[in-house]
């Protein structure tokens, strides 16, 4: 017997010793990762009453398309909910909106997903560097979203659950994808498990092909979803975290049973809207973190590392995204990593202390022989109605000058626009006063509960 508890001891210790991460690992990743110069706007609503969110970048041919979703209000009640719009790029740097490719249903229709269609691309290829393909299966092309009935931001009014669109038509042309009567994964399903019964949010699929990379003791599912949600038990306070299902087929799905794979437990805190990519031997989860007690700002990107797709080991170094600017000083977060021509682009949402939400900063880093300087943005007035124009420093490229270069493109209902270039600008900004007590939740997930200020959101999240 105490043979036999030996070796199960020694087992135990060389399972923990070969998922451990090193630190010369983890500052490798973190160097090749890192993206310290902030480029600019590349996407922004036309005014006030739109919020742009949660982008996805994938590449079609020679050309990048970006989906992101929008919420057509300018509060959390106001609005009807997330739609789903569809962009294209050159140069990942200069964006024009094509359209929407999830639209609301028309009024009555009474479906679950009646006033929520907000869409993630599925099966991009997750290979570091690679080709950011969005693959097919069985002659379709996939995206999950999060949808529900109730109206306003996200899960204010009701709860949400996962749903899943798909098409056979061109994915670089903007049209309505399918959708299905059912969501593919509920909060209130009898198997849903603790940390998912309040609501689910964004998800994302990845098709893993290589048996020899997938799930240990799970390898007949080659169709693995990370997905975030809000929920608590007697034991775990009401927060975010980050789970995964699993699936043979890309319809029937399959919660693992050791959920959640990563979180941060402390009241409130959330953690979300994972983006996996392989690097070499590793997989690395770029992910934001919002209300977290260890930050002095409201939300942040980084990263965590993992040998399994199970265990992951968080970065505890410099975070990749900050609030910095007056464009994302109340929130910097929600991440899409890119790695292309020897650059890295970081896109994400930024807030300011205005609420004006949605436009995404393209942070980018450098090749050794390049040099910038950080980027900047200031907003230029505008009449009511007229698009936004932006003006930025940049770091250079090779196809970029140092000239001033304001380009605009619109699109309808004022939910895209594109993007410029611009020369350097010495223009400094002051440092947001963290946390302040009159800010609005960039994501209001208090599921369910009104989004006044963020000082009742965070008593709301801990009284609830």
């Amino acid at each position: 017997m105490k043979r036999k508890l030996l070796s199960l001891l020694a087992l135990v210790v060389l399972t923990a010793t070969a998922q451990h991460i090193t630190q010369q690992e983890m500052q490798r990743i973190y160097q090749e990762v890192r993206t310290p110069y902030k480029y600019g706007m590349v996407i922004a609503p036309a005014d006030n009453y739109h919020k742009i969110d949660c982008p996805t970048v994938f590449r079609e041919g020679d050309t990048w398309y970006m989906t992101y979703v929008c919420y057509n209000g300018k509060e959390g009640l106001d609005g009807r909910g997330y739609e789903t719009w569809l962009a294209k790029s050159e140069d990942l740097l200069h964006w024009q909106t094509i359209g929407r490719i999830l639209a609301f249903p028309a009024d009555g229709a009474n479906l679950w997903d009646q006033n929520q269609r907000g869409g993630f691309p599925a099966l991009i290829d997750y290979e570091w560097n690679g080709s950011y393909q969005m693959f097919p299966y069985k002659g379709r092309h996939y995206m999950t979203y999060i949808g529900g009935p109730g109206t306003g931001y996200e899960a204010v009014n009701a709860p949400l659950s996962i749903g899943i669109a798909h098409t056979a038509n061109d994915i670089t042309m903007a049209h309505q994808w399918d959708t299905q009567p059912t969501p593919l994964m509920s909060y209130n399903d009898k198997e849903a498990q603790w940390w998912e019964q309040l609501t689910q949010y964004k998800s994302t699929i990845y098709w893993i092909k290589d048996k020899q990379h997938r799930i240990k003791d799970a390898e007949k599912y080659p169709f693995v979803m990370f997905y975030n949600a809000g929920g608590k038990d007697a034991t775990h306070p009401k927060g975010e975290r980050i789970g995964i299902a699993l699936s043979k087929d890309m319809k029937r799905w399959r919660r693992y049973s050791g959920n959640p794979v990563f979180a941060h437990d402390s009241d409130g805190t959330i953690t979300g809207d994972a983006q996996i990519v392989k690097m070499n031997d590793l997989w690395v989860m770029f992910y934001f973190s919002a209300f977290n007690p260890t930050r002095k700002y409201n939300a942040y990107n980084t990263f965590a590392v993992s040998r399994d797709l199970i265990n992951w080991q968080d970065w505890t170094g410099e975070d990749l995204i900050v609030p910095s600017k007056s464009y994302d000083e109340m929130f910097a977060h929600k991440s899409y990593m890119v790695k292309h021509d020897g650059i890295v682009y970081h896109f994400y949402c930024a807030v300011n202390n205005d609420q004006q939400r949605g436009p995404w900063d393209g942070a980018t880093s450098l090749s050794p022989h390049r040099s910038a300087k950080d980027g900047e943005a200031s907003r230029r007035s505008t009449k009511a109605g007229q698009p936004i124009v932006w003006k930025a420093s940049i770091p250079f490229r090779k196809r970029l000058t140092s000239h001033t270069i304001l380009t605009t493109t619109t699109a309808t209902d004022n939910c895209g626009m594109g993007t410029f270039t611009a020369a350097p600008s010495t223009r400094k900004h002051s440092q947001p006063n963290s946390r302040k007590a009159n800010a609005i939740s960039s994501s209001w997930r208090v599921w369910g509960h009104t989004p006044p200020l963020r000082s009742t959101i965070q008593n709301t999240r801990k009284n609830s």
